[in-house]
């Protein structure tokens, strides 16, 4: 979930059933977006939590930096618009689709928190892994490894 001022701005929902801590944030276990051409999207270059040079990667196919585009991501390239952006920011689309990351669209989020219902799966041990691996990430220590 995203958050902007104390106000949930943006939310997506996963089935992590038969998943490992990496494998859940994918299109194929999308469960539910705010972004309607998203489960459908056929035009996708990373749907990953380690992206290509980014982290949280929901972006559309890359042919230049300036038609770079996508529904969410946290940047850590070399695109001038990232360059623009503060350090660690979390951008996403705040239209009902995608968002060219250089025009009209994007907006920065203040705050990216992930609830995990344990309760549903039984017998179901990423959880303690995610969690371990998430602060790899966020922190850009070193890539998580399934």
């Amino acid at each position: 979930m995203l958050y902007n001022n104390g106000t949930e701005v943006a939310s997506l929902k996963f089935s992590a059933v038969g998943t490992d801590k990496l494998s859940w944030f994918s299109q194929e276990n999308l469960v539910q977006s705010p972004w309607t051409d998203l489960k459908a999207a056929t035009d996708l270059q990373t749907f990953s939590i380690n992206g290509v040079d980014r982290i949280f990667e929901i972006n559309g196919l890359y042919v230049t930096c300036s038609a770079d585009h996508g529904w969410l991501l946290i940047p850590n390239s070399n695109c001038p618009w990232e360059t623009r952006l503060p350090q660690t920011s979390i951008i996403y689309s705040k239209l009902d689709t995608f968002v060219n990351w250089n025009q009209y669209g994007m907006e920065l989020a203040v705050v990216f928190t992930m609830l995990i219902a344990k309760s549903r799966l039984k017998k179901f041990s990423i959880f303690p892994s995610i969690s371990t691996c998430l602060v790899e990430i966020l922190t850009r220590r070193h890539p998580c490894e399934v």
